[in-house]
């Protein structure tokens, strides 16, 4: 077999590409593509004899580590390899090439991936992704209950036309929150018109109570998604009403209603309420995994500085690399280091791990911070709670 090239993608590969996803995923009109690939996209791709025989697209996003804090990542989707040449470590390949080209354009690759015990998931941890946050289905099962007042339904142009109104709503309920892509102005419109919206088209409607808050469904086949679910102030009475809501317009169309949430999201308490069961994570679960591409700007980016910090350099070693996670600002300096796994590294730097339980239970090691050194490295790179909107999907 000729030698197999891999390098990032350009516009002459579409073709090419569009082939081995169709082989792979639902066909993805041409047009589409063409036009989806002069925004913030890219890809790394296999070439055999000048054919696409392989792909790991990547759209760049501005995610929400912590609140006031984002950072720029590459987040992966629709990753294919031409029939013939599946598991001969193509993917892999792929995913190297990524490596040496996105360093200095984002922090992270990231990816929304499913079922632990698949070989997908197995090929992201083989190249060093590791899970962030898992997100669990919740179903109901009883009779739709009749159409609870006080919330409307409307269209999606209704809600893009007041849209700096729906995002100041999620910008209230989700201000302690992270784990998303950044509302910024505009935000709507393109989140839905992501290649996934375009392999499996979803019919959206828009369920809003007002100041009470707001719900958007997705219908896909025979299963009502909740895209996002909007209650200022966590009130579990509107979100109650909300749900209420959602499973009556399930009903009406004899679709399955279905959240995909994590465990931390603040609408667990009213899911109960509803009705609503949670499946295990051996049903089909969805996480967020990252692999850490420049972990000292990831590091700058979300410390937070203060006095207890200001004369610490701290580094982080793992078995396969080291990096400096915090530079010294003031005299004298104090250096220390942390030692983990990749994973705990991954978390440390996304605000996903709780660094003194981490300590304590030996999942990170020191041979010379003290107590009180730990105690300001943590509070510098705080746990933070996500949250997962099926929204997001790319």
């Amino acid at each position: 077999m000729a030698e197999i090239v891999c390098r990032e993608y350009r516009p002459e590969d579409a073709a090419g590409y569009l082939r081995v996803h169709d082989e792979a995923f639902p066909a993805m009109p041409t047009g589409y593509w063409e036009r989806w690939t002069r925004g913030p996209t890219t890809a790394s791709v296999a070439m055999v004899d000048g054919e696409v025989v392989g792909a790991v697209p990547f759209v760049f996003r501005d995610l929400v580590v912590r609140p006031g804090v984002t950072v720029r990542v590459a987040w992966e989707y629709s990753v294919c390899v031409a029939a013939r040449l599946r598991d001969s470590g193509v993917g892999s390949r792929l995913m190297t090439e990524a490596k040496r080209f996105l360093p200095g354009r984002c922090v992270a690759m990231m990816v929304y991936r499913n079922d632990e015990r698949s070989a997908a998931y197995r090929y992201y941890a083989r190249n060093g992704h590791h899970d962030l946050l898992y997100a669990r289905a919740w179903s109901r099962t009883e009779p739709a209950p009749a159409w609870p007042a006080g919330v409307q339904r409307i269209g999606w142009e209704s809600f893009l036309s007041r849209e700096a109104r729906y995002r100041a709503l999620f910008t209230d309920a989700y201000a302690v929150y992270g784990g998303f892509p950044q509302r910024v102005p505009g935000f709507y419109g393109p989140a839905v018109d992501t290649p996934q919206y375009n392999e499996v088209p979803v019919t959206l409607t828009v369920l809003d109570a007002g100041e009470a808050g707001y719900l958007i469904a997705g219908r896909e086949d025979a299963t009502l998604h909740l895209m996002e679910i909007v209650v200022p102030d966590n009130d579990v009475h509107c979100a109650v009403q909300l749900l209420a809501g959602f499973t009556a317009l399930a009903g009406e169309s004899g679709a399955r209603p279905v959240v995909m949430t994590d465990d931390g999201a603040p609408s667990v308490m009213a899911l109960r309420a509803a009705g609503f069961k949670p499946e295990g994570r051996d049903g089909d679960p969805m996480m967020i995994m990252a692999h850490v591409l420049d972990p000292e700007t990831l590091a700058a980016t979300v410390w937070r500085e203060d006095a207890a910090t200001a004369g610490l350099e701290v580094t982080a070693w793992t078995p396969e690399r080291e990096a400096v996670l915090h530079r010294a600002a003031s005299s004298p300096v104090r250096r220390v280091r942390l030692e983990m796994k990749e994973d705990a590294l991954t978390r440390l730097l996304f605000c996903r791990l709780d660094l003194r339980a981490a300590v304590a239970q030996e999942i990170v090691t020191t041979p010379d911070a003290t107590d009180a050194e730990v105690r300001a490295i943590a509070a510098a790179l705080p746990f933070t709670p996500w949250v997962y909107h099926y929204l997001d999907q790319i």
